[in-house]
């Protein structure tokens, strides 16, 4: 059986490579030889901590997997990510254990790649202010797949914690794949005013914005919130829209 650290997929998977196998599964999945199960989550000590399990098989490929993540926000003050997880590979022909997978990269490259497949197929193709509400290993990723996808101009970047955005944005410096400019926001709402993609990246139990404040055309990449007890998106926001696309109706 294989063991895949971290580093390891670090050094193997690029953005643009996790693009377009995250395109070639929609494709199955539109042909009919993808299967996803319903996402299994249960908190852990109440509402804040959730384990959380996922099942894929698709005909195409010669493994099946599961993937389990513990996703727990306050492990950022003991110094440890907020979200842990590990994916399991088995044998289509035979169901055996194949390969045991760090996938706390895995797990980020491919949420921002889904933002980036989402960003190129929806977001205006002259949007070129990024909004980012977050600073995690989850917010990294959506810029390094929408960079990919469209001309960035400028990019504004919210957190709660503020000395974590100041280390996010020097991090972001080193990675990003044009000149562009790198700004804290003053606050959410006047992040999301001047936006024309927004990307909430975050654990919140209530809306980060107020949805009266987007600009008309803008798009949104809402990904932190996976159970029906979190929100991240305000009532406002979902009355706006033209077009809501989602996988699991429970994070709705």
């Amino acid at each position: 059986m294989l063991r895949i650290s971290e580093d390891q997929v670090k050094e193997t998977l690029s953005v643009k490579k996790a693009i377009s196998t995250i395109e070639d599964a929609y494709r199955d999945n539109v042909a009919g030889t993808f299967y996803s199960g319903d996402r299994i989550f249960m908190p852990v000590n109440g509402k804040e901590n959730v384990g959380q399990w996922l099942v894929a098989n698709t005909e195409t490929q010669p493994h099946f997997g599961s993937k389990f993540s513990a996703v727990f926000p306050g492990n950022r003050s003991k110094g440890l990510p907020s979200v842990i997880s590990t994916i399991s590979l088995y044998s289509r022909e035979t169901g055996v254990l194949e390969a045991l997978i760090d996938a706390n990269y895995l797990t980020a490259i491919k949420t921002g790649s889904n933002a980036g497949v989402a960003t190129n197929l929806y977001a205006r193709k002259n949007a070129h202010v990024l909004g980012i509400i977050g600073t995690g290993l989850q917010a990294y990723s959506q810029i390094l797949a929408i960079q990919e996808v469209r001309e960035i101009k400028k990019l504004i970047v919210s957190d709660i914690d503020k000395d974590r955005v100041k280390e996010f944005i020097g991090m972001i410096e080193k990675v990003k794949n044009t000149d562009y400019e790198i700004v804290e926001a003053k606050s959410n709402d006047e992040l999301v005013k001047e936006s024309d993609i927004i990307c909430t990246c975050t654990t919140a139990h209530t809306p980060v914005f107020d949805g009266n404040n987007i600009k008309p055309g803008t798009h949104i990449n809402a990904i932190g919130s996976f159970t029906s007890f979190m929100q991240e998106i305000d009532s406002t926001t979902v009355k706006r829209a033209n077009k809501i696309v989602t996988e699991h109706m429970d994070g709705l």
